[in-house]
């Protein structure tokens, strides 16, 4: 049962019975539909024979027509139906005949033919108004029905309406854009938040297909997605992609996706987006935190480890290998002694961009700790020297004096470099080697550029045997 509170209307289900009305109750009563059965007959009998006893005072049957035999023949045809009328009937016909004489002074008994033909008279009757009663309580149930059954459509009706205002009530005042784009991926609805969000003026793109408002970097992701919705209908998925507002700029949304094409209402795939600009901002933030110096901007070190590993296993190794600096400021330490940390820092600043001046655009400078750095390049197909041309680039650029506290102050740097070797896919090993280049630079009277080969390496191995201040130096 469901009550619409809007109407104050009550609809029954199938199952529910309808509260009676006190004519209802008066008909129940008055048909003996009320009764059970076994009551029922009893009243019907006791009423045959409360007939057969009134026509005796009133003169018999000669002086007082029987009608009183009606009424028991009435009700019991209303109440078991047109068998139920023959049998009363039946009986009133004998009570009226044979058992009730024609006069009683002098006692004459009535004619055979007379209470005969009244008896079939007693049951024509009874069945035809049992019928005619039953058709017509018929019609007025169906009447009742189908007036029920208005009134509740009526009800649903104004639920689905007002649900249906509640609902668009809350799409034009929601903060998310709500899109309905058809199965073709055309813009079929969209509401009022498109203008405020994205400045599209609200119907505009109406028809247009929804993929031009796309990222040309994240198409390929949301026909994917859109594709594999439609696959199942009902699926949802949420997937983050760029959309350009009226002025051209790019936004980030995060879009639900859910698929309604066998929704009568809606015969679509909704798409509820959401701008996330802010936390993507956030995010990127974060990551740039995580993998770049503070100090600098410069790359850190996992940054560095992370292209590293990437550029060892990329399909063309073999033609761009690369190759990787470690730099080493010379007596830094000095630096810091002689005018403090914070000037320290500022020279390290400036040292960042030195290097950046050095590399090309696609090379990756990294501050790998402390005054140690690292550039990593990679080596043209028809020139293998790239590498060293950086290394030259950078002890020149440092050579130029920098102004600390005031007082020219000139840097020096040792650089090793370690090249990429066939099969080679260890990026540990080739930050090993050219660490070890780098050493063997201060060892050869720092500021210049060594470059890694097999023999520094059993070269360190032996030294790290006879001397302990180099045991600790990362060898292979």
């Amino acid at each position: 049962m469901t009550t619409t509170a809007a109407s104050g209307v009550r609809s029954h289900g199938r199952g529910d019975v309808a509260p009676k009305g006190f004519s209802a109750r008066l008909l129940a009563w008055g048909t003996l539909s009320a009764l059970p059965a076994p009551a029922a007959v009893a009243v019907i009998a006791a009423l045959t024979a409360l007939s057969w006893a009134v026509a005796i005072p009133l003169g018999g049957a000669g002086l007082v027509a029987p009608h009183w035999f009606y009424i028991p023949i009435f009700m019991s045809g209303l109440r078991f139906g047109p068998f139920g009328a023959l049998v009363a009937g039946s009986t009133s016909m004998l009570a009226a005949g044979p058992l009730l004489p024609l006069s009683f002074n002098p006692t004459t008994a009535q004619a055979t033919s007379d209470w005969v033909s009244r008896g079939i008279f007693f049951i024509v009757i009874g069945i035809f108004v049992t019928m005619l009663f039953g058709a017509v309580r018929s019609l007025s149930a169906h009447e009742a029905n189908r007036n029920g059954e208005r009134a509740v459509r009526e009800v649903e009706a104004d639920t689905l309406r007002q649900s249906e205002q509640r609902f668009r009530s809350l799409v034009q005042r929601a903060s998310d854009m709500i899109l309905v784009v058809d199965p073709g991926g055309t813009y079929a609805s969209e509401s009022p938040a498109v203008e405020r969000l994205l400045g599209w003026e609200h119907g505009h793109r109406l028809g247009m297909p929804t993929i031009g408002f796309v990222h040309p970097d994240d198409r390929g992701r949301a026909s994917t997605a859109l594709e594999d919705i439609l696959s199942d209908p009902g699926k949802s998925c949420t997937v983050e992609l760029r959309l350009h507002d009226s002025s051209g700029r790019w936004h980030w949304v995060e879009s639900t996706i859910t698929n309604m094409v066998d929704e009568p209402t809606v015969r679509g795939i909704v798409f509820n987006d959401r701008l996330v600009d802010e936390r993507k901002a956030l995010q990127e933030e974060l990551t740039h935190r995580a993998l770049h110096d503070p100090l600098t901007g410069l790359a850190n070190r996992s940054l560095l480890r992370q292209r590293l590993e990437a550029a060892l296993v990329r399909p063309d190794v073999a033609d761009r290998p690369p190759a990787l600096l470690f730099i080493d400021l010379d007596d830094f330490k000095l630096v810091n002694d002689s005018h403090g940390h914070d000037a320290g820092d500022l020279l390290l600043i400036e040292i960042a961009n030195r290097l950046r001046s050095c590399a090309r655009p696609e090379d990756l400078v990294a501050r790998f700790g402390g005054d140690e750095f690292a550039v990593l390049t990679k080596e043209d197909a028809d020139n293998r020297s790239t590498a060293t041309d950086i290394a030259e680039c950078i002890l020149h650029a440092l050579l130029q004096p920098f102004s600390v506290a005031g007082c020219p102050t000139e840097v020096a740097a040792s650089i090793g470099i370690a090249s990429y070797r066939d099969g080679e896919s260890d990026a540990d090993q080739m930050l090993r080697h050219a660490d070890i280049a780098m050493y063997r630079a201060k060892d050869c009277g720092k500021s210049r550029s060594v470059v890694f080969t097999d023999g520094l390496g059993e070269y360190f191995r032996g030294r790290a045997r006879t001397q302990p201040e180099v045991a600790g130096l990362r060898a292979d």
